[in-house]
């Protein structure tokens, strides 16, 4: 048999993994937007996503399982976050934001779907609740190098985006042997001030606790430096003092905790240095997904590096239950 259709299969008979995908999901809701004149082949699905106060990697990890189930199924996928935009990532009215870092997964975009006229077109709402795709707790490796697989195939770069995160990637980690680290200071502050809004999600590793598994594992996984990904100047200086110029990280402007904006603050995000913002953000994660070995808390973010990534040596998503 095939070893890439044996791969596969055995993704397809992992009912209980196949189960745990899709045990929070509430269905979207599919509807029929425009049908051709006359019988044709070709059909392309809108997808659409309702839910609006999420980051860049909520979406890529969402949008990821949509995407390979439209292709599943014979449609041709567009991502659509032209429609509904991501607050946090404002921008004008005919800007499709997820195209300012992603290609479109076949090669058509919202701007084309005017012009189609032998395709049935179709919008898939995705609903608000939904399991997105989540891997860094399965012990499968086949599971896991699909979904990497699929990832590989239909969101990948523009091809000026990745000319950048390519060359951050090799001024700071080339010939290096590194340990990423992520931090989401955010959740943490949310969680202190607007608790409701974040009952359910990944509790995320403390600050101080974090530097101390970091220096014991740099040593364990015998890395040299440590790469760190995070919101807050503090943060920064806590790594600085404990690791010196074996710390690592990309220079971005970095407001204090104190000054972290998070819940209903993020919500009136204006337009000014979104993009810039959102770039800094995804060089981040880029950057962790090249790194040697990976230490993290449960988030989108990390997530989506570890999807990115093409596997490390060593691994840890530490789990300290929900909020």
């Amino acid at each position: 048999m095939n070893p890439k259709l044996k791969q596969y299969l055995k993704y397809i008979l992992k009912k209980d993994y196949r189960r745990y995908l899709h045990g929070l999901e509430k269905e979207g809701r599919v509807e029929k937007c425009r049908l051709s004149e006359k019988p044709v082949d070709k059909k392309i699905m809108i997808l659409r996503r309702n839910n609006q106060a999420v980051g860049v990697f909520s979406d890529y990890i969402v949008f990821l399982r949509a995407i390979e189930d439209a292709v599943e199924k014979n449609y041709i996928p567009v991502v659509d976050r032209q429609t509904i935009k991501n607050v946090f990532f404002p921008a004008e009215k005919d800007v499709n934001t997820w195209e300012c870092f992603f290609k479109q997964p076949l090669g058509y975009s919202m701007r084309d779907i005017p012009n189609v006229k032998d395709a049935d077109i179709y919008i898939n709402n995705i609903a608000s609740v939904v399991s997105p795709v989540s891997i860094m707790h399965c012990q499968d490796a086949d599971i896991v190098n699909y979904w990497r697989k699929i990832a590989g195939k239909y969101i990948s770069f523009k091809k000026e985006v990745l000319c950048l995160l390519e060359e951050k990637r090799s001024k700071l980690l080339f010939g290096k042997r590194v340990l990423g680290v992520s931090v989401r200071e955010g959740y943490i502050k949310l969680s202190e001030n607007e608790p409701n809004k974040i009952v359910g999600h990944p509790i995320q590793t403390g600050i101080d606790e974090m530097v101390e598994l970091t220096s014991k594992y740099m040593v364990e996984w015998e890395c040299d430096y440590v790469f760190v990904a995070c919101q807050t100047q503090d943060t920064i200086t806590k790594f600085k003092n404990k690791f010196g110029d074996r710390c690592l990280y990309c220079e971005k402007d970095r407001p204090s905790y104190e000054g972290l904006p998070e819940g209903t603050q993020l919500l009136n995000m204006k337009k000014d240095n979104a993009y810039k913002r959102e770039m800094d953000y995804v060089t981040e994660i880029y950057l962790l997904s090249k790194c040697t070995s990976f230490l993290c808390s449960e988030n989108s973010g990390s997530e989506a590096a570890f999807i990115m990534s093409e596997g490390f040596e060593k691994f840890m998503c530490l789990n300290k239950g929900i909020y």
